[in-house]
């Protein structure tokens, strides 16, 4: 990390020695349209994944949640994404993706409906790598909330009951709030991993189609091990960590609002 700060304030390009140029890569930053871009649709895609995971999984936490000889089963089955290489899935889903042979096309033609270029197609690309990212997460999170929803004293629920309470009404007094600590571990965690999403978008997209799918960190990457522009790509990964430690403080800080910890 030390020397990853002071190469920031570098002109390096890996096959010569690094020489010192002060701010001049920091200034460079508010001036990249491309990085601005990419900080843009990393956004979309923080804020689309973890609202899509975090839904997602407390749906299935609330559906597994039950006493049920085979629940062992369904718990395993929905964690396997967690504990799956990352890049193996991305694969899969850029099968699924495909034009011409993907599942999800074949699915779509059975229904009549033309053939969709998911990875290929500007608009389409960025959420097509959101589902599969939502895909992915939910299985982690649903753990999670799982054991939240364990904690959750029964004695509320049949006080409630008692008390003419819907399935609804028991869901948004008790329910939410109780669980309220996991979904906002859930919510910080996924924040930080998607502002540093990488395997899925170079595995299904490489940034593209026209630069739709181009995050911070690929960017990143792109400066550092394609162009070598090594002291630029250092001084926008502590740009992105800044970021990070910003949102992060700013969720701490508006817990307070909408956790409930007793």
């Amino acid at each position: 990390m030390a020397l990853g700060l002071y190469l920031s304030f570098t002109n390096w390009d890996i096959l010569r020695p690094p020489t010192f140029v002060g701010l001049r890569n920091w200034a460079d930053l508010f001036s990249d349209d491309l990085l601005v871009r990419a900080v843009l649709q990393t956004l979309y895609y923080a804020v689309a994944s973890v609202a899509g995971a975090t839904i997602l999984s407390l749906a299935l936490a609330l559906l597994l949640n039950q006493r049920l000889k085979t629940i062992g089963f369904y718990r395993t089955f929905f964690f396997l994404p967690a504990v799956t290489s990352l890049v193996a899935i991305a694969m899969v889903w850029r099968w699924i993706y495909n034009t011409e042979f993907g599942v999800l096309n074949a699915f779509l033609g059975s229904l009549g409906i033309n053939p969709v270029n998911w990875l290929g197609d500007p608009v389409l690309a960025m959420p097509a790598v959101i589902l599969m990212s939502i895909w992915r997460s939910a299985g982690f999170n649903t753990v999670l909330f799982l054991a939240g929803l364990q904690g959750v004293p029964q004695e509320y629920y049949e006080a409630a009951q008692i008390d003419g309470a819907s399935r609804w009404d028991r869901l948004r007094h008790i329910t939410l709030p109780l669980v309220s600590p996991t979904t906002f571990f859930v919510v910080v965690n996924g924040l930080i991993g998607s502002w540093q999403v990488f395997d899925q978008v170079y595995i299904l997209t490489r940034g593209g189609p026209l630069l739709s799918t181009v995050t911070v960190v690929y960017l990143i990457y792109s400066n550092g091990f394609e162009w070598y522009k090594t002291g630029y790509a250092s001084a926008m990964a502590y740009g992105l960590f800044l970021i990070i430690i910003a949102l992060t403080a700013v969720q701490f800080i508006l817990q307070k609002r909408w956790v409930f910890y007793n």
